[in-house]
C-alpha cells in the first residue's frame, strides 16, 4: 500500500466517524498539554526551591536551644545560648571550621511612625547577618561592627514594613519608635545610620571650657535626612550628652 492510498483510507475513515475523530484529537491535545503543563510546573517549583536554598545558604548550620522537661511535661525551649557563645564560635582557635557565627533573638514588637503603626517581629543580630544569610539591603546600609560594639540603636526595615510606615517617604535616616511586647516603654531607634562628621577638633578657650568644631559628612554618605548633631563628653569621669545642636551647626562651646 502506497502512502497516498494509506492517507486516503485514513481520511475516509475519519470523515465517516467525525465524533470519534474529534474525541480522539481532543484526548491527544489534552494529554500533550497536561504533560507540558506538569513539566513547566515542576521546572518552576525546582527553580523556586533552588532559590530558597541558595537564599538560606547551602553551608549553614542552625543551632537552637533544646526542649526541657519538668515533671515529665515538655516546657519548651530554655534560653541556654547566649551572645557570648556566638562570639566564642567566631574565634578561629575555638572553632576553626566556622567561617562566621551569627546570633539571632526574636521578639514581637510594634513599630510606630507618627500615626502609622505596624505589629511585626524584630530580630536582634549582628553585622555578619547580611553576608551569612545572603540578605543584602536594597537601600541604605546594614548595621556595622562599630554599631554592634557600641550598642547603637539602629534598625534595618523590611520593604513591606517600610512601605506601611512611611508610604512614599524615604525612611533612610528617619526615626522609628519601637514598643516591644512584654516590656514597658517605647524606644527611639534611628532607622539607618549615617556617618560621623569630618575634621572634628577641640581646643581650649579657657581653663573651664573647650571649643569643638567639625564639618558635616558629605551628602553621599548621610543616607537620609540629617536632623541634628550630638556630642558626648566626660567631666570628672561623669558622662554628658549635648543634643541641642541643629543640622547646620559646625561648632559648640562646652563649659565644665
Amino acid at each position: 500500500m502506497t502512502l497516498t492510498l494509506a492517507l486516503g483510507v485514513a481520511l475516509r475513515a475519519m470523515s465517516a466517524n467525525v465524533l470519534r475523530t474529534l474525541l480522539t484529537t481532543l484526548g491527544i491535545i489534552i494529554g500533550i498539554g497536561a504533560v507540558i503543563g506538569l513539566m513547566s510546573i515542576g521546572r518552576g517549583l525546582n527553580e523556586v526551591f533552588t532559590g530558597q536554598v541558595q537564599g538560606l545558604g547551602t553551608n549553614l548550620l542552625y543551632v537552637t536551644p533544646g526542649n526541657f522537661e519538668e515533671g515529665g511535661v515538655s516546657r519548651g525551649q530554655r534560653p541556654t545560648l547566649t551572645y557570648n557563645d556566638a562570639l566564642a564560635l567566631n574565634q578561629n582557635f575555638a572553632a576553626p571550621s566556622v567561617a562566621a557565627a551569627v546570633p539571632e533573638a526574636f521578639r514581637g514588637a510594634q513599630l510606630i511612625v507618627g500615626g502609622a503603626n505596624v505589629s511585626t517581629q524584630i530580630r536582634g543580630t549582628n553585622h555578619q547577618y547580611e553576608s551569612v544569610r545572603n540578605s543584602p539591603v536594597e537601600f541604605g546600609e546594614f548595621i556595622s561592627r562599630e554599631q554592634v560594639e557600641g550598642r547603637s540603636r539602629v534598625i534595618v526595615l523590611g520593604s513591606s514594613v517600610a512601605d506601611d510606615l512611611f508610604e512614599d517617604v524615604d525612611p533612610i535616616g528617619l526615626t522609628v519608635r519601637v514598643s516591644t511586647f512584654g516590656r514597658r516603654g517605647v524606644h527611639v531607634i534611628s532607622a539607618v545610620p549615617g556617618e560621623a562628621p569630618l575634621g572634628v577638633m577641640g581646643y581650649n578657650t579657657s581653663s573651664t571650657s573647650i571649643n569643638v568644631t567639625w564639618s558635616p559628612p558629605p551628602p553621599n554618605v548621610i543616607f537620609g535626612i540629617l536632623r541634628r548633631f550630638e556630642i558626648r563628653y566626660f567631666i570628672s569621669s561623669q558622662p554628658h550628652l549635648k543634643t541641642n545642636l541643629t543640622d547646620t551647626a559646625t561648632a559648640v562651646e562646652i563649659r565644665g
